[in-house]
């Protein structure tokens, strides 16, 4: 949780001002675009508006409820609120040069607190570069009325003045001496000053031209879900890994939405309901198979991973007793059975396929009019993918696409996991599954620190599956006995009852 900087102000961490900045842009897109005079972005009250989307960000496991409360705290201390929009508006300014959130993130903090002197003089200056000459005028005006030397406010007076001369009726009569003011006493400190300004308008432009640029490339991009697309996982994972690739080929913000377009649906099929049974004719089953279909090549490719790495007597006795008590398809992927069962396989893995596709796309229907982030569509077929990955072959590039993900998403370390918990059950089916094609030995610890806020999620049967997978996973890769023995005891029981 983070901590307070000062004991005079609250500290909002950078991840909770950029949920702060993301939702502000996009209210005011909404705001311009909207019609309706009932919707709430007519609202005047932005901080209600901005608490409100941070719970919907819990609700949606973008935000921790720690982290939630954290920021409610932080809010309702004296001065929290415009600390917030001050340290939004400061971030919009110099990581993305964003002058019109900056602008509504100031604008609201003056509102609140109109004696704020860096308030006023920031929005002062960002009104000057935007051309919104008329409330720059009434800012400045104000800063001099409290103060007579306020010096910053008398030179863009002067410089309005000069380019629009109709403005100075607006003056009252103690200013209306700027109609002749000379700053040639302090040139150096004006030419500084302006100079500021003009290097923030020219970062403004380059920022509009950027986002014009990036509209276009938008515009040229869709995904499109047509019969091509979705004829295989591989073929939809290759057309959204292509999506990616253009936008960052072009650098376009990944927060911008991506036009959905489907024009098919994949073919339906009735799936039965899948997950682990486990019971003795199963396991029985299983090690008669396995008698049946073993082959001296598959077993030399167990003994061969093995002869990497010495083990002692007691570790190998173990191997071959978890080979031979749990399911292969819990073990390996590449199963060798005899033609009818390889093609009663084939056809089930089909039928598998054909339910994540359909899941996924009844996940975008509702998002054709409107767009998709990229994370999002990518996130989504992930957890599709990994709540039926033990009864497909997975796509050759299905890590391609979890790296992505993993790119954007990088999960805290196991130490910190606790402290910032948002994972959910679908995050760590897929991040299992692409630890058993790629092992990683620190996600393999995150999932492990993970499963006490897990368990109360998980179905019974999917728990004791998803802990069973686990613990063999490290206890293969990691060369852990204890693991093995824990996970041949689960699997005991569970066969037995």
């Amino acid at each position: 949780m983070p901590t307070e900087s000062s004991n005079h102000c609250p500290f909002f961490p950078d991840n909770l001002l950029k949920l702060t900045h993301d939702f502000i842009k996009d209210h005011l897109r909404h705001k311009n675009e909207c019609k309706s005079l009932s919707c709430y972005c007519k609202s005047n009250n932005l901080i209600y508006n901005i608490q409100t989307k941070f719970v919907k960000f819990m609700n949606q496991k973008q935000v921790s409820k720690t982290n939630l409360d954290y920021f409610l705290d932080c809010s309702s201390i004296d001065g929290g609120y415009v600390t917030l929009l001050i340290e939004t508006g400061k971030r919009a300014l110099s990581k993305s040069t964003d002058l019109p959130s900056a602008q509504i993130c100031f604008e609201e903090a003056h509102r609140i607190d109109p004696t704020n002197w860096f308030v006023l003089d920031t929005l002062m200056g960002i009104c000057f570069v935007l051309n919104d000459h008329n409330k720059c005028l009434q800012l400045a005006i104000k800063g001099l009325m409290k103060d007579g030397n306020y010096f910053k406010a008398r030179v863009l007076i002067s410089e309005m003045l000069e380019r629009f001369p109709s403005i100075g009726i607006e003056l009252p009569v103690e200013l209306e001496y700027l109609h002749y003011w000379n700053s040639s006493v302090d040139i150096k400190r004006k030419k500084k000053l302006m100079g500021d300004l003009e290097n923030l308008k020219k970062l403004n432009n380059i920022e509009k031209e950027s986002e014009k640029a990036q509209e276009n490339v938008l515009k040229s991009l869709c995904l499109d879900l047509d019969a091509v697309t979705l004829s295989s996982l591989q073929s939809l994972i290759s057309a959204i890994i292509h999506v990616n690739n253009e936008m960052a080929k072009h650098k376009v913000n990944l927060s911008k939405l991506i036009t959905l377009k489907v024009s098919a649906n994949p073919a339906p099929y009735v799936v039965p309901a899948i997950g682990y049974k486990f019971s003795k004719e199963k396991s029985n089953n299983c090690n008669k198979r396995k008698t049946r279909g073993s082959s001296p090549d598959s077993s030399a490719k167990r003994r061969s991973v093995r002869d990497k790495k010495a083990v002692d007597a007691t570790v190998d006795n173990m191997y071959k007793k978890i080979f031979f008590m749990f399911p292969e398809s819990v073990l390996t992927r590449e199963i060798v059975q005899e033609d009818d069962e390889l093609e009663m396989k084939t056809h089930n893995e089909d039928q598998v396929e054909d339910l994540i596709l359909t899941r996924f796309l009844s996940k975008q229907k509702p998002f054709v009019s409107k767009g998709k982030q990229i994370y999002n569509i990518v996130g989504d077929l992930l957890c599709e993918i990994g709540d039926q990955a033990t009864l497909i072959k997975l796509p050759s590039n299905f890590m391609e696409l979890y790296r992505i993900h993993q790119k954007w998403y990088p999960l805290p370390s196991p130490l910190t996991c606790s402290k910032h918990h948002t994972m959910t059950v679908e995050k760590a089916k897929f991040i299992l599954t692409a630890n058993e094609v790629d092992f990683k030995e620190s996600e393999a610890i995150f999932l492990t620190e993970s499963i006490p806020y897990l368990r109360d999620s998980f179905n019974p049967n999917e728990y004791n599956a998803f802990f069973i997978r686990l613990l063999i996973l490290r206890g293969i890769k990691e060369s852990k006995v204890d693991y093995l023995l824990m996970a041949n005891e689960m699997f005991t029981k569970l066969t037995s009852n």
